[in-house]
């Protein structure tokens, strides 16, 4: 008999990356798949099931992840800049103003002296109390097509849903275990706290394993699985063999008259039309000191903000493309994008260790003039997601447009450029490991590891 496996999707965001990287078909013949989706239906098409949730309860899921924010304001320094921007009064939110905008979920005043007066340890158990009563009478009116499941796997994004936290309460209370799958890379450090722990969690390596632990005090089982998109990255790596040096690399822009430089877009899309329009200044100014001409790549964040008004602008700069991601973009060609780029320019992207893995230089635009209180240059070490990130080789962090000229003009010579990071920090960040298999392995002993004959339906 085969065993009944929950997949939870709140976001479309999610289910493209898992339907794109995962191989259901492989493990057919064990399992049967069954999606949970919220408000949104992402894909009728699917064998699915709903949990929605009235818009009080949404409320109060809300505020219980705003309080846990405000109270571990401390544990990380996202979780400062966010509490402090979103929720500080006005002192706070003028010294800790950054260029990763969370200023622009600023709340009101009231909602926060709201915040900071019941973000304690007092304020939250009579939030969570509320919210296990709502959970309490929301599952005696659940869907009766809900289902019985064996296992519940969740995406762990962004902020957990209200449908995230509600199943981790219900699949407790029936018997059944339920695994988080961290999404991105800086999830356990910079945009929530854990309210309701899953009895697994599959990180993308050791570092998040101990971002998990320490922050979040997670004392379930843990397995280090790396990530589906990033281990496409790895088997690249290998078939290129690219562990020598970046000259070694053979790519088909080394036969134009021109090296792409791909600058990656910000969630916002706040800095790119000033971040575009600086790169492009500088290396006009400055055209008689490279051998090659150099082009700018444009690629704005998938799921991104940008006004169109500043994409209109950035259309019209000489020797700027925009390449604009699609809904369903092969990997092979984010793969390709990157091996055809001489370096990537990042203001704190996850592309910096997608880059790295190929061996490919990245550069951080510390000299970019922004409004903030923080400096953009500390976050690399002070980040906790990125700290260590300063030890891989082929990571720049310019502060003036000198420094950044002189990083440029290593491209004349691709020998100044060898790059070889180790596989073993590499592996620190996101192993290099079979991901599909490791997450049906974890199934597979998550669900032996119950009495399936006490599990129960509604």
């Amino acid at each position: 008999m085969k065993k009944e496996i929950g997949f939870l999707f709140t976001d479309q965001k999610s289910f493209n990356e898992l339907e794109l990287l995962f191989d259901f078909n492989q493990f057919k013949n064990e399992y049967s798949f069954k999606y949970i989706f919220g408000r949104g239906i992402i894909d009728p098409t699917k064998n699915y099931t709903q949990v929605l949730f009235g818009n009080f309860s949404i409320r109060a899921h809300a505020l219980i992840h705003n309080l846990l924010i405000w109270k571990n304001r401390k544990a990380t320094l996202s979780f400062k800049l966010r509490a402090f921007n979103m929720f500080g009064n006005n002192s706070q939110h003028n010294k800790w103003t950054s260029f990763l905008n969370y200023d622009k979920k600023r709340v009101s005043s009231v909602k926060r002296l709201f915040v900071r007066s019941l973000g304690n340890s007092f304020g939250i158990l009579i939030i969570s109390a509320v919210i296990n009563i709502l959970f309490f009478y929301k599952q005696l009116n659940i869907q009766k097509n809900f289902g019985t499941y064996n296992c519940i796997l969740l995406s762990y994004g962004g902020r957990p849903s209200v449908q995230q936290d509600f199943l981790v309460w219900y699949a407790r209370k029936k018997n059944f275990p339920t695994i988080a799958v961290q999404e991105n890379w800086d999830n356990l450090t910079s945009k929530s706290v854990l309210f309701k722990h899953p009895d697994y969690f599959a990180t993308w390596g050791k570092q998040s394993t101990a971002h998990l632990r320490q922050i979040h005090n997670f004392k379930g089982q843990v397995r280090e699985i790396g990530n589906l998109k990033l281990g496409k990255f790895y088997t690249k790596k290998k078939q290129l063999d690219i562990d020598f040096s970046n000259s070694n690399r053979s790519l088909p822009n080394n036969n134009l008259a021109f090296k792409n430089i791909l600058i990656i877009g910000t969630s916002w899309g706040d800095h790119d039309l000033n971040l575009i329009k600086e790169c492009a200044d500088i290396i006009d100014a400055n055209t008689k000191k490279f051998t090659t001409n150099l082009r700018i790549v444009y690629r704005p964040h998938p799921y991104g903000r940008i006004q169109s008004g500043d994409l209109i602008q950035i259309s019209k700069i000489q020797n700027v493309i925009i390449d604009k991601p699609t809904k369903y973009e092969d990997n092979e060609y984010r793969i390709s994008l990157l091996l055809n780029s001489s370096f990537i320019i990042s203001l704190y992207s996850t592309v910096m260790l997608e880059a790295s893995i190929l061996n490919i230089p990245c550069i951080i635009p510390s000299f970019l003039n922004v409004s903030s209180s923080y400096d953009i240059k500390n976050f690399l070490d002070e980040s906790d997601y990125f700290k260590g990130t300063s030890s891989l080789e082929g990571i720049f962090n310019p502060t003036t447009r000198e420094e950044f000229i002189e990083i440029l003009k290593l491209s004349n010579n691709p020998g100044n450029l060898k790059i070889a990071n180790s596989n073993e920090l590499l592996n620190w960040f996101c192993s290099n490991t079979n991901t599909s298999d490791e997450i049906f392995s974890l199934i597979e002993k998550a669900t032996s590891s119950i009495d399936t004959s006490t599990l129960h339906g509604i």
